[in-house]
């Protein structure tokens, strides 16, 4: 029977997975392209997942605004009514065998096709490795993400993001009011919420790691076919694009913003990694092909994008400001034909139908929260914290790789001395590493206050596309018989394009290695569930838990079994936060857990009715062990829990 129960558990997630993130983006795709053949199977396989995901997402959102409880019956059937309307649409477009989906573009070699297979392999291969330490759940990031996920699942409904604080009012200490926060965007959760109705998984599972997992396999495919299009025209385009997959795929795997942000639960930038090239995708074919299904599809993935994660989304306003503008500066000669061009799709109905229906979404059914609370104020204005404050150039050199950034600018300059001609590829990857470029080592110019090392890890995706034309262009070059340089130096070019192509490769793979050290958290995790599995048993609905955030292992995850507040258990934070006079207005939870014997921490206790202390017997055991007014009621070696009496 429990063999059974098994088999059946793991066909409802796979079919749940299937339901959620692929199915109803396929139907809309068909709905939005009708019987065209614009996009190949493999497109249309990558861009399922996109549209699904934010589907899902605005599905989930409108049922809650017109007060349907979110739970299985209703998210079936929300996605089986968006997929039969889609149907229903597509069956009733004309067919058109004008347009191509690109065939020769898609066909490969018998030798280009074994090595996109190997190297997807290795880049799966590569992020497998790491993430074994990672599939039981056990990060900060993604255990504050999941708790959301399981609130919105229990409740079926999205509740407001709130938490409670500890409050000193005149030398007296509570628990305050629910106060909103401004740190989440509601569809970083909205996924996995409807992965555990449909499927029943909980979140605490392996199910959160493996959808983000696949989420970024799907980044590297999408970053892939976005090279494919740009390239299209170009002679070599079908070599750039496998190189830039051998650059953004085996070679730093694990480095951020891959499988570390995966294992990490980074999940926005995850998320973002996906939908912000998927969006510069359809924008790049809407300039070059004046298609509107393509402009449409751009414009649902940026409202999508959106509401997803404000980070990406401010980076990805301001790359296509700035390609705008690039583009109608470079373009100015042939600018206003283009625009006449575009008029008849921009003032199409499907087009105006989408901006009516964005209008009445953001307004009437959900409207983004970091436009009604301070999630904007956190990222935009003055530099609050040393690492807002810019890398410099070595510091970024360091982060990014010298080899990608002198590849990088290389390809700039050579697109705009042979490659001139498409201009939207050159403004696009220049925009995107530009910005990116200036908002990582002059934050303070574009009033950004965001880790900059967190941005220039984001110079990943347009440095590879750009290496790998610029590997691919300057090689070339020189190959030619016209060239003067190294025209009778064949093998010399030959070892020149080996040497740096193993230069990369061992820097990438050495990346890999240092950053696949093994680990004991998995065991640590399981004894931070243990330990949190016996004390939800036994805290009253009345009493408080005390526990250490320093020492123990996926600490963020114990407020995952009892589900009171974001804040429950109160714990205390790393030391720093106390003294810099901005994080820790309270030393309560500071006293509690390293002198719980003081009069200060006595009047805590008593005051927030703190009577059980969750700490690592290593490191904290010792000043309870002492103290008559606690016993010992829990350990497993790793965490002691104390009772006070």
């Amino acid at each position: 029977m429990q063999i059974l129960n098994f088999i059946f558990g793991q066909l409802s997630f796979y079919v749940s997975l299937i339901l959620v993130l692929f199915v109803p983006g396929y139907f809309f795709a068909l709905a939005i392209f009708g019987k065209k053949k614009l996009l190949h199977p493999l497109e249309k396989l990558v861009f399922s997942l996109v549209l699904s995901i934010i589907l899902v997402d605005f599905l989930m959102l409108f049922l809650d605004r017109v007060k349907i409880p979110l739970n299985r019956l209703s998210l079936v059937l929300g996605i089986g009514i968006i997929s039969l309307a889609s149907y229903v649409v597509y069956s009733y477009k004309k067919p058109s065998g004008a347009e191509k989906t690109g065939e020769k573009l898609f066909n490969f070699s018998k030798n280009q096709t074994y090595l996109l297979v190997l190297l997807f392999f290795l880049a799966v291969f590569a992020r497998v490795l790491y993430l074994e330490n990672y599939i039981l759940p056990g990060t900060t990031d993604l255990g504050h993400h999941m708790y959301w996920a399981k609130t919105f699942a229990e409740k079926g409904t999205l509740a407001n993001y709130e938490k409670k604080d500890i409050l000193v009012e005149n030398g007296t200490y509570s628990m305050s009011e629910p106060e909103n926060i401004s740190d989440f965007i509601i569809g970083e959760h909205l996924v996995f919420t409807a992965i555990t109705l449909v499927s029943g998984m909980d979140v605490i599972s392996y199910f959160p790691v493996l959808v983000l997992f696949l989420i970024n396999i799907f980044s590297l495919l999408g970053l892939f076919l976005l090279t494919l299009r740009i390239f299209e025209d170009h002679p070599r385009g079908k070599t750039i694009a496998i190189l830039t997959l051998f650059f953004i795929g085996p070679l730093f795997a694990i480095a951020p913003p891959q499988a570390k942000f995966v294992g990490g639960g980074v999940i926005g930038n995850v998320f973002g990694n996906l939908l912000m090239p998927a969006a510069f995708y359809f924008y790049f074919r809407f300039l070059r092909d004046n298609q509107k299904s393509f402009l449409l599809s751009a414009l649902f993935i940026s409202m999508g994008l959106f509401y997803t994660h404000h980070l990406t989304g401010l980076i990805f306003l301001m790359t296509m400001s700035l390609f705008v503008l690039s583009y109608s500066v470079f373009n100015f000669k042939n600018l206003f034909s283009e625009v006449r061009r575009w008029k008849k799709a921009l003032f199409s109905k499907p087009i105006l139908s989408f901006l009516f229906f964005a209008f009445v979404f953001v307004f009437l059914i959900h409207t983004p929260s970091y436009l009604t609370n301070r999630a904007v104020s956190s990222v935009v204005g003055e530099v609050a914290k040393v690492e807002h404050g810019g890398l410099t150039l070595g510091q970024f050199r360091v982060t990014v790789g010298e080899l990608r950034i002198g590849l990088g600018l290389a390809a700039i300059f050579l697109f705009s001395l042979f490659y001139r001609k498409n201009v939207a590829a050159l403004t696009l990857l220049g925009s995107w590493f530009f910005i990116l470029f200036l908002a990582s080592t002059k934050p303070t110019w574009l009033h950004l206050s965001i880790p900059s090392g967190r941005l220039a890890n984001y110079e990943t995706y347009p440095l590879s596309i750009l290496s790998a034309f610029a590997f691919v262009e300057v090689f070339s070059l020189l190959r030619q018989k016209n060239t003067i340089i190294f025209s009778h130096s064949r093998k010399l070019i030959f070892g020149a394009f080996v040497v740096i192509l193993l230069y990369l490769t061992f820097e990438g793979m050495n990346d890999n290695y240092q950053n696949m050290l093994p680990s004991g958290t998995p065991q640590k995790t399981n004894q931070t569930f243990h330990a949190s599995l016996y004390l939800e048993n036994k805290v009253s609905p009345n009493e408080m838990v005390v526990k250490d955030h320093i020492y123990l292992a996926s600490d963020s995850w114990i407020k995952l079994f009892f589900m009171r507040d974001y804040n429950f258990p109160i714990y205390r934070a790393n030391l720093e936060r106390y003294e810099n006079g901005i994080d820790r207005q309270e030393k309560c939870t500071l006293w509690m857990v390293s002198s719980p014997g003081t009069d200060g921490a006595k009047k805590c206790f008593s005051e927030l009715n703190v009577h059980y202390v969750m700490v690592n017997e290593k490191f904290d055991s010792l000043q309870f062990a002492k103290d008559e007014s606690f016993s010992r009621i829990y350990t497993n070696g790793e965490i002691g829990i104390y009772y006070r009496k």
